[in-house]
């Protein structure tokens, strides 16, 4: 039996429990404190047994599901304990009581109805949050949705998937079990007429998972996440062997242009003095290439004056920015500019001024040396310190570039993105490992020592496509091993929160070069990765438009910076559709 399979029988024993609680605790008057007492010790139970199973996830996860679960079968007992004591006959009680679960249980179809009928993707919600009894109770207390999406992200995928059992199996463990409770009470106590009220009452709740049910296709499965594919072929990108999956129910096209929209309008409003957004060149930079990604024009006042405030920081020598950055914000501004058609002179200079950057012989630094053919946030030759994150932007910018040293500049970079991957058999390095993913820079990760991570091995991947690499070169398919086996819209693999916004916007690039969209991971699931991304991303979109991490690493918790990252990563998930 699988880890999710064991979690969903738990929790229809759970669900069957608390029902149980609220009607037997209302039929014998039993005391308030010492129902509640039982309940906590069953929380603890099955928070232990969770992780005698190995469920994967944190323990203050665990913790913090079961006690979501506690207060809600502790409602239900309550409100069963209320209406007897009021006199009313203890079967209705627990009849009620069940249907109120019920409700709450159901509670997400009216949502997802709601939602579908709408083409505001702040409004669109995942299957998978619609199938936590515990987060449909939020929403049934008055929670604001967008309030409750956001409460949801922030929760590992890992730990959600304790109760990301379909909802109206769950619905029908309460309906199920408060049908025999209810019963069983009229029984103990032969009251016709309330016999009969308990009866229907309990009839109308189960009849409403009739009602409430969504149909799922033929041969789909519903698991963790947002939504999973249709398995399709087997090769570099999508691994080999028999996949399991479903058709996706991530947002429309159009869903996406609308959120991609919003989020350009949020990015504009941002702009402030010297037509700066979030008031530094590099985040001007970003949300310009954001805009222009997005499909707003050269001309679009929205985006003209930022394309415009990065033209004037242009020096003489081809580089873009004012005072720090030089190396980021002209790959950038020369992105930006590309994309949007304008400044061809200034993109020539910008190019030729990054490749001479290139930690190389002229630059002093020998074939050796781990920076060799990588460039980094400064340009100081007596101190070299490359890095995969800036070298992959200078890349994407020059990568077409009519240099005539370009193919030169092109190996020197494959041999500095080498020495970033966790690959043995090309990574000269002492202290690579094998895992196929890539660290920062050689030698040093944001996870940790040398461990891989997802952001930065997409962004591997991207660079090694860039330096004309292809999909089934070896080491990209390394990289795509790893993948397959950290495959996640829900966090950055070996970094969990940090840097998610920049793993979203890697991923989307990466996996829109490799050309493939689906995605097998190492468990036989398939992913249509933009499907699932564009997903994630809709339900996270705050009501103005905007993004923002929880975590402050990278800078992600200004909204500027997280909504341009999602805007290029639905921009590129969109392209990936077509």
């Amino acid at each position: 039996m699988s880890t999710v399979e064991t979690a969903r029988l738990l929790w229809l024993e759970a669900a069957a429990i608390a029902v149980g609680y609220a009607a037997f605790g209302a039929a014998g008057h039993a005391r308030f404190a010492r129902l509640t007492m039982v309940l906590a010790i069953h929380a603890l139970v099955g928070f232990m047994v969770g992780l005698a199973l190995g469920m994967p996830g944190e323990v203050g996860g665990h913790l913090a599901v079961r006690a979501l679960f506690a207060a809600q079968s502790l409602a239900a007992f309550g409100l069963a304990a209320a209406l007897t004591r009021l006199r009313l006959d203890a079967g209705v009680a627990a009849a009620i009581s069940a249907a109120v679960m019920l409700a709450l249980v159901c509670g997400p179809a009216l949502g997802e109805a709601l939602a579908a009928a709408s083409d505001d993707p702040a409004t669109v919600r995942t299957r998978a949050h619609a199938a936590s009894p515990a987060f449909a109770a939020t929403i049934a207390i008055g929670l604001d949705i967008r309030l409750d999406a956001s409460l949801y992200a922030r929760l590992p995928s890992a730990i959600m998937e304790m109760h990301m059992i379909p909802w109206y199996w769950t619905a029908l463990a309460f309906g199920g079990a408060g049908l025999a409770l209810v019963t069983i009470a009229a029984l103990r106590r032969p009251r016709p007429g309330r016999a009969l009220a308990a009866t229907l009452v309990a009839v109308v709740a189960l009849g409403a998972l009739g009602a409430c049910k969504k149909k799922e296709p033929a041969g789909t499965a519903t698991g963790s996440g947002t939504a999973t594919a249709t398995a399709s072929g087997s090769g570099a990108a999508t691994g080999t062997g028999a996949a399991t999956g479903a058709t996706p129910t991530g947002p429309s096209t159009a869903a996406i242009d609308a959120s991609m929209t919003r989020g350009v309008d949020f990015l504009a409003s941002q702009r402030g003095e010297g037509d700066l957004i979030g008031g530094h060149p590099g985040t001007t930079a970003l949300a310009a290439l954001a805009m222009v990604s997005s499909g707003a024009g050269k001309d679009d006042p929205r985006v003209a004056p930022s394309l415009a405030a990065l033209a004037k920081l242009a020096k003489p020598d081809g580089a873009i920015f004012d005072k720090d950055y030089p190396v980021y914000v002209t790959a950038i501004s020369v992105l930006a500019f590309q994309k949007a058609g304008v400044e061809p002179e200034l993109v020539k200079k910008g190019q030729a001024w990054l490749a001479g950057k290139q930690f190389d012989e002229n630059n002093k630094v020998d074939a050796k040396d781990p920076n060799y053919g990588g460039v980094g946030y400064g340009v100081d030759e007596k101190h070299p310190d490359a890095d995969l994150s800036n070298l992959h932007f200078a890349l994407d910018a020059i990568k077409d570039a009519e240099l005539s040293n370009h193919a030169e500049v092109l190996a020197r970079a494959q041999k500095f993105v080498e020495r970033c991957q966790n690959r043995t058999e090309s990574n000269d390095q002492a202290w690579a490992g094998n895992d196929g993913g890539f660290v920062y820079k050689p030698g040093a990760s944001k996870a940790g020592a040398t461990a891989s991570s997802g952001s930065m091995t997409y962004a591997g991947i991207a660079s090694f496509l860039y330096t004309r690499a292809d999909a089934k070169d070896p080491r990209v398919v390394a990289a795509l091993d790893y993948i397959r086996a950290n495959y996640s819209v829900d966090e950055n693999p070996g970094m969990g929160a940090k840097g998610l916004f920049y793993h979203y916007h890697m991923m989307a690039r990466a996996l829109g070069l490799v050309g493939e969209r689906t995605i097998v991971d190492s468990d036989g699931q398939a992913h249509d990765w933009p499907a699932e991304l564009a997903a994630k991303l809709a339900g996270m979109q705050k009501p103005d438009g905007s993004w923002a991490n929880t975590d402050e690493t990278f800078w992600e918790n200004n909204p500027s910076i997280a909504t341009a990252r999602a805007v290029l990563a639905l921009a590129h998930a969109r392209a990936a559709m077509k």
